[in-house]
Parts: structure tokens; sequence; C-alpha cells
């Protein structure tokens, strides 16, 4: 509901520009794979609560990851991942899928020590 509510707050506000004002929502909103192009709309930026929820099954989806040659998802260093939840005004909770945590950031997308944060889409199923 958080992607929804930003994609229709920034059309409403900002018509065809609306994009370069929340592009992290924007960028999810529009994502597809190509072999999935009937998905798009339909992927989000995850709340705080979807990416605890997928820390907690972080060693199964790594192994799944793994059996198809793909990277896992809290390797060091492409751990941040931001969230839909907004802390306040100029800050929003980012996950740290390497060591587990919500953590409040700017929403410039760097943190104090200059590691730019990860956009991940998400999909029910």
């Amino acid at each position: 509901e958080n992607t929804k509510t930003v994609i229709d707050y920034s059309s409403e506000q900002y018509g065809d520009g609306a994009s370069k004002y929340y592009p992290a929502f924007w960028q999810v909103y529009n994502y597809a794979p190509s072999t999935m192009s009937e998905t798009k709309g339909k992927w989000c930026l995850p709340a705080g609560g979807v990416l605890n929820s997928i820390y907690k099954y972080k060693e199964l989806i790594d192994q799944s990851l793994t059996r198809i040659n793909r990277e896992g998802i809290g390797h060091f260093g492409h751990s941040w991942w931001w969230s839909s939840s907004e802390r306040s005004y100029g800050y929003a909770w980012e996950f740290d899928m390497y060591k587990g945590g919500l953590y409040e950031y700017s929403k410039d997308g760097y943190d104090s020590g200059g590691h730019l944060d990860y956009v991940r889409p998400v999909i029910e199923f």
C-alpha cells in the first residue's frame, strides 16, 4: 500500500515529473523482469516489516539463490535495503540484511559512511 500511495500522490502533485521526486518508488513500480512483463506495476518497495520477514528467512533464501548461481541477499557491501516506511520528514527506515535491524537514514540515499543504498523490488505471490 505504501508504494501505491506514493505513486498516486506524486502523480497528482507532479504529473509527468513525479518520478524525479520519488525515484525509488517509481523504479520498483516500473520494474518487471523481461520474462515476466505482465508483472509491471505489481512490484513495490517493501515496508520495514516485510524486510524483517525476508531477513528472518535469509538463510533459506540464500540457499535457493546459491542453487541458481545468484548472490545471497545479505552479503556485506550490498546489505542496506530501502524500505517504504518513513521515519520522519527527512528520514526513511532502511534494513541491514547483513546484521539485521531497521535504521533511520537520510532520504537522499547516503548514510554518514557514504554508501549508496539499494532498492529491491518485491512482489506478493
